[in-house]
């Protein structure tokens, strides 16, 4: 599992399989709405329904200082 966080784009991403190869997400479900309006969830799903990973908006409101501080850079 890997996180990746873009501050300027205020998102995160979530990979559940570390790189996710161009194209293997076909289907998207979300946004889901958080509690409190505090971010949106948007899942990634394989051809075969399997969740790739999620992207999270609003990340800095919806996840804590440790999570993003453990976060990678996109393109690290």
């Amino acid at each position: 599992m890997r996180i990746s966080y873009d501050p300027e784009a205020r998102a995160a991403y979530v990979s559940l399989l570390g790189a996710i190869e161009d194209g293997s997400s076909v289907r998207q479900l979300g946004p889901i709405d958080l509690p409190g309006g505090d971010g949106q969830i948007v899942v990634d799903l394989d051809r075969d329904g399997h969740i790739l990973g999620f992207e999270i908006l609003n990340a800095d409101l919806a996840l804590s200082p440790e999570v993003i501080a453990k976060a990678t850079n996109p393109g690290e």
